[in-house]
């Protein structure tokens, strides 16, 4: 039988739909396979839904609540976006190609798509919002248009995350970073617009976000199809993709066991996220990825309390609640913050977030305030959360206290260390790291370290790359910046460090005084050179005077072999005397005092070739193979 013409275009699972919504049955709730996961998963999603309001809800509210929309338009955001929307008005629509989608299977570009799906989704966004200010229906045909073509395209996902292209041929649909992302943007873009979308557009797009999201995520629930990973990962795609699709399910989903399932299955999986933090909070992703996935964390948990009248608060958990302080944590002095793992120069974390967990843990930091004018990832979600966020919540408890204005910070757990120069001081501050070289986002670097003066850091972990299909393949420890030679660590007998979990710095002694921080740290386990007897990093940092860091290295051969050690700067580097080097960047110069016993040692000054900026590898070697030897480095601010 031949469908009319408007229950074709809205398709099958438009129907069943439309069918069951007024039917007002669970689409996707079944107590018989909720019982499968625990026996008592059922009594605790009708214990959710018995938190839920009849329908559903999003963050913010419709068009047609003036007030709300009208207080954005008068505040510098609003007027930014209908600008930056009426400019859009004036552009095409970025299109989404086959071509496009199938560079990264055939030679390794993520950016070509990726860059034309982030333009759709940031016209998306901005149209949805300016219509919503302005409500005179000037933005409508142009959001339509981005809106159809985007849900209609045959996947949703990054390039990068459909290999085997199982989405584009539609063989199988899975769940990204991306495609939560969208389903939540999508269901609050319907949600906020109300009736100004034409209603067979807006059954099309909530059949897509269903087929899309909701039927793989319940089968992979249900079903434990591994096709979601994620949901058991301990790293960021657990909360980006949970708060997107749980965001998408509560906006959405017109019975409340259904939004039930949805929030209990998000806040059982998310325990695994909390495992991929250190017992002490340390984030081994990188700043930019606490950003992304602890910001996606705080995103799930508003959802979730805002849905349940604020009977849940997922932040509170005591699990999570280390992870909050990572950022104030790491900071290393004047705001500025270690590029370590795939992290940019210059991160920073981001304002809004601070600022939510700075007044949640009630932590009095004058310098993030709890703030509603969101500047961050530029999601609807994003920016609606913040714009109705609630000042007054009771404040937590801390599990220990930030410590960022404190002379260290100790992540024994992670080997991380941070020290700070003495108080009424900002001259001169230090990073060490430890850990092993199997982290999330890992790169080969136990043993390296980062040497700051006031807000520069002079040697450095140089940061991240861009993305390519090599990055995340087997080819991944070709990348200069990735590999152990990207890094202020030694080469010995001519092998750079390997990967793996084995590969850890064991953690000999730390002493820990006002004036002096010590730490020793055994290296070998990251080398498997024949012979190998030992080899030591020592880091001595004395708070006296100006400020000094020693770095020690010691290396013992059962048979003579090569040794060299190095700096990373993205500065200049000269000679000014006999073992003494000048290394210069961004204004700041540290002066490095070379020692190396009875073996001669010399200096290769390198420059290497890297997407995200070039860096200087300045290696210190020993001219001659040694059975023993020691290379000391003393820096200090000149």
């Amino acid at each position: 039988m031949k469908l009319p013409i408007q229950l074709q275009f809205i398709g099958i699972a438009g129907i069943l739909l439309l069918i069951n919504a007024a039917a007002a049955q669970p689409l996707y709730y079944n107590a018989q396979s909720a019982a499968k996961l625990g026996a008592d998963v059922p009594q605790r999603i009708k214990k959710i839904a018995a938190m839920l309001e009849d329908r559903p809800q999003g963050f913010g509210v419709s068009c047609r609540q003036r007030d709300f929309w009208e207080r954005i338009g008068e505040n510098k955001n609003g007027r930014s976006i209908l600008t930056k929307a009426e400019s859009l008005l004036q552009q095409p629509m970025p299109v989404l190609t086959d071509e496009l989608y199938l560079m990264y299977s055939q030679n390794g570009n993520r950016t070509a798509a990726q860059d034309v799906m982030s333009a759709r989704e940031g016209r998306l966004i901005t149209l949805c919002l300016a219509e919503c200010i302005e409500n005179k229906g000037r933005f409508t045909a142009a959001l339509e248009e981005v809106l159809d073509s985007s849900i209609s395209y045959r996947s949703w996902l990054y390039p990068a995350h459909d290999g085997n292209l199982a989405n584009f041929n539609q063989t199988h649909i899975t769940i990204d970073l991306k495609s939560s992302r969208d389903a939540h943007n999508i269901a609050l873009c319907l949600f906020l617009l109300d009736d100004k979308i034409s209603p067979l557009l807006a059954q099309k797009s909530r059949a897509q976000v269903h087929k899309r999201i909701f039927e793989p995520y319940v089968r992979d629930v249900f079903e434990e199809d591994r096709s979601s990973y994620w949901k058991t990962a301990t790293h960021n795609w657990n909360t980006v993709c949970h708060a997107g699709v749980v965001g998408a399910a509560l906006t959405m989903l017109p019975d409340k066991l259904d939004r039930a399932l949805f929030i209990e299955r998000a806040m059982h999986y998310t325990d695994y996220y909390y495992h991929g933090f250190t017992a002490d909070g340390y984030c081994s992703e990188g700043l930019g990825y606490w950003n992304y996935g602890y910001g996606h964390y705080i995103i799930l948990s508003e959802v979730i309390y805002q849905a349940t009248q604020g009977t849940v608060d997922v932040f509170s958990n005591p699990k999570g609640l280390a992870a909050a302080l990572y950022p104030f944590r790491i900071e290393i002095l004047n705001q500025r913050y270690p590029a370590l793992a795939d992290c940019r120069l210059n991160t920073r974390p981001q304002a809004e977030l601070m600022g939510y967990v700075n007044a949640r843990l009630g932590l009095a930091d004058a310098r993030w305030p709890m703030s509603r004018q969101n500047t961050g990832r530029g999601t609807l979600f994003d920016f609606l959360m913040f714009e109705q966020l609630d000042p007054d919540r009771p404040v937590i408890q801390p599990p220990f206290p930030p410590d960022h204005d404190q002379l260290r910070t100790w992540f024994s757990d992670a080997g991380v260390l941070i020290c700070r120069p003495a108080k009424n001081s900002d001259a001169f501050a230090a990073v060490m790291k430890g850990g092993h070289n199997a982290e999330h986002h890992n790169h080969n670097d136990i043993g390296s370290f980062i040497v700051m003066v006031k807000d520069q850091q002079v040697i450095l972990d140089p940061g991240s790359v861009e993305y390519t299909r090599t990055t995340f393949g087997k080819d991944r420890y070709t990348i200069g910046k990735l590999r152990s030679y990207g890094h202020p660590v030694p080469r010995v007998g001519g092998q750079e460090q390997v990967a793996g979990r084995a590969a850890q710095a064991k953690i000999l002694r730390t002493e820990f005084t006002d004036d002096t921080d010590v730490l020793v740290m055994d290296l070998a386990s990251a080398y498997p050179v024949g012979g190998l007897e030992k080899l030591q990093r020592t880091f001595v940092y004395q708070r006296r005077d100006a400020g000094t860091l020693e770095l020690t290295d010691e290396v013992a051969f059962a048979n003579p072999n090569t040794f060299e050690t190095a700096l990373i700067t993205y500065g200049t580097c000269r000679t000014t005397g006999p073992g003494r080097l000048e290394v210069t960047f961004g204004g700041q110069t540290v002066i490095i005092q070379l020692e190396s016993g009875d073996n001669d040692i010399e200096i290769a000054d390198e420059v290497v070739a890297s997407s995200r900026g070039d860096f200087r590898r300045i290696a210190v070697r020993f001219v001659k193979p040694v059975k023993k030897g020691k290379i000391s480095m003393r820096i200090w601010p000149k």
